[in-house]
């Protein structure tokens, strides 16, 4: 029991961090593509 509820957590912290890396990738994105035009 104790097994299945690491993997399971351990699951859902990689699928979370993989959004939250993705979503700060596309910020930096937005953030480069804004001060490029601002300049």
């Amino acid at each position: 029991m104790m097994i299945a509820l690491f993997i399971t957590r351990y699951i859902s912290t990689f699928i979370f961090g993989g959004l939250l890396t993705k979503a700060i990738t596309n910020m930096l994105d937005r953030s480069h593509i804004s001060v490029s035009t601002n300049n």
